[in-house]
């Protein structure tokens, strides 16, 4: 016989389900349209963001583009170029409750863009090898397993790259272009620079300093090796220290490209890095660079020289607050804890290391600038080591010779450092000169 109240049962248990399934489903889509309204409104508040930024600096470009002309620049050696560069700059580094690090990191990349017609640009990656990096880069090494890559780039004019070519090819006959030591290892005899790029450690990149970068090589008549080293926040010290002794490492690998140490001159600007990478490699008896190139070398992280103040004027860069979210410091020491134990580390601060027995230094800096008085107690430190070359170029009314074209065309074309630094015979009595450039 046929059991009606089961079936009854079973039909209102059914209905019950249903109207679960649709009420779970109503959530569901509301839900979904509150997601998509929720989705929007960030979209719409990223986009007013934007329009805001923006806005502030076509405002602030305007003021200083009408203040140049009416009332002069000021510096008297100030273009209207530097005037808007150094302008821009500020507007975004003070700005900061307007912009998050992606959205800095794009804006301070659109001045660099444009490169030169005449530039070799090869990019390269090279994966990062377990070297056993002993001291601070312990931890870090322990977790290279060979699968990590460092991208870069190669950067040379396309004239000195033809001539590079051409006596590779002359000297191949004769294996001029090797040099072979007495335990029978093959060694490069190219010269080259390793180019580690600015931005407070958590901007810019190799891209960024192309035409820098060019200009080195054009200069010097050597290929550019710029690296893109880890940035904070995402990577805090010393990953960027850690990728830097890595990059050098492998151009002097005699299983890679076999480049002989003394042939490597190490560049870099703002950012201490380069200085960092010498301390390192000599504190670690590895081999060292044949010289350094240092271009406002950014040395004392607690920014505490009288020049942040007297040049605050004249610079793009200022002192931060410390709330404030996109702080340098803070990003690359990670956290309030790790700054007030690292910030006078020498691997963070080189101003505070020992400058004692290092390859030659060209140090530039501009008179203008905030990180003018720190260079200028770099180097005092190093004259005062007394086994440290140091060459010391202020240019005037400048307030860095790497932040912007204008500037670096006239560092570069005007210093004799270069000449200097590649000088193989130098006397035996380590000395500091210092050159005023007008």
């Amino acid at each position: 016989m046929y059991n009606f109240a089961s079936f009854q049962t079973s039909v209102q248990d059914k209905l019950r389900n249903d109207d679960k399934q649709d009420n779970q489903h109503q959530k569901s889509n509301v839900l979904e349209k509150k997601s998509v309204c929720s989705s929007s409104s960030i979209e719409s508040w990223k986009l007013f963001d934007h329009a805001m930024l923006l806005t502030s600096q076509a405002t602030i470009l305007t003021a200083n583009f009408l203040t140049h002309h009416l009332s002069g620049p000021r510096k008297p050696s100030w273009p209207i170029q530097l005037t808007l560069i150094c302008a821009a700059m500020r507007a975004l580094t003070e700005h900061t409750h307007l912009a998050d690090v992606d959205k800095l990191r794009m804006f301070t990349s659109i001045p660099f863009t444009f490169t030169p017609s005449d530039i070799v640009v090869t990019p390269v990656s090279f994966r990062v090898l377990n070297r056993g990096l002993p001291g601070i880069l312990k931890d870090l090494e322990d977790c290279e397993t060979g699968n990590r890559e460092i991208s870069a780039e190669w950067i040379v004019p396309k004239r000195l790259w033809r001539k590079i070519n051409d006596d590779y090819h002359l000297s191949a006959a004769h294996y001029k272009h090797i040099y072979i030591d007495q335990d029978g290892i093959k060694w490069s005899n190219e010269k080259v620079i390793l180019y580690l790029h600015g931005g407070a450690y958590y901007l810019m990149s190799a891209k960024t300093h192309r035409d820098l970068n060019y200009r080195l090589s054009k200069v010097t008549g050597r290929r550019v090796f710029a690296i893109n080293y880890r940035l904070a926040p995402e990577n805090p010290f010393p990953c960027g220290l850690h990728d830097a002794v890595h990059s050098f490492l492998y151009l002097i690998d005699p299983n890679g490209l076999a480049i002989q140490p003394h042939n490597i001159v190490v560049a870099g600007d703002s950012a201490g890095g380069a200085l960092a990478l010498l301390y390192y490699l000599r504190d670690n008896r590895m081999p060292l660079p044949g010289g350094a190139v240092l271009f406002s070398p950014w040395v004392d992280l607690t920014m505490s020289c009288a020049s942040w103040d007297q040049n605050k004027p004249y610079d793009y860069l200022f002192k931060p607050k410390d709330d404030d979210p996109l702080h340098p410091v803070n990003l690359y020491l990670k956290s309030h804890e790790d700054r007030s134990k690292l910030i006078t580390y020498p691997y963070v601060s080189p101003l505070f290391g020992d400058l004692h027995d290092l390859p030659p230094l060209l140090i530039q800096c501009g008179d203008s600038e905030v990180l003018r008085d720190e260079i200028y107690l770099l180097v005092q430190k190093a004259s005062e080591a007394g086994t440290t070359f140091v060459q010391h170029e202020v240019y005037e009314g400048s307030y860095g010779p790497c932040v912007s074209n204008v500037q670096l065309f006239r560092a570069v074309n005007k210093s004799n450092g270069f000449g200097w630094l590649f000088c193989k015979k130098r006397s035996t009595n380590p000395s500091t000169k210092h050159l005023n450039i007008a």
